[in-house]
């Protein structure tokens, strides 16, 4: 269940996901994808002419933007957290996302790059999450 709540961020209320140990909360990727879902939204009215739903998706997006930025980003770190139950999981998937949708605050892309770099290994990221059984460093299983 999702749904947005006083902090205009997207709330994810269930905690099922594909093997994450802090699932739920104010999610980072979750808002990141949400925000994504209204930008796009708002392209696709512009072009059937729904001239209002469009901006009502583009305020909304905006207003969402903002608030990611002011309660999900940490600027001792340099990237957006997981959620405001885990603060100390900086992930790959919303750190990425915020750079390929165009969220993150000004000036930080180049920041938020370096800092995903930090958690790579020779093959790609390192998952924490439950570590070390899903990291992408995982040697295959011998023969």
């Amino acid at each position: 269940m999702f749904y947005s709540d006083s902090t205009n961020l997207l709330y994810v209320s269930g905690t099922n996901d594909w093997g994450r140990l802090t699932q739920g909360g104010h999610n980072s990727e979750a808002n990141m994808l949400f925000y994504r879902v209204l930008t796009t939204g708002s392209t696709l009215a512009t072009w059937a002419s729904a001239l209002t739903l469009s901006t009502v998706w583009a305020s909304l997006a905006h207003t969402l933007q903002s608030s990611i930025n002011k309660q999900l980003f940490s600027h001792s770190t340099s990237a957006f957290v997981d959620s405001d139950t885990s603060p100390t999981i900086y992930p790959q998937d919303a750190n990425s996302l915020a750079l390929a949708y165009g969220i993150s605050p000004l000036n930080t892309t180049s920041l938020i790059s370096q800092q995903l770099l930090t958690n790579w290994d020779p093959i790609g990221a390192i998952s924490p999450e439950p570590p070390p059984t899903t990291s992408t460093s995982t040697p295959p299983p011998s023969k």
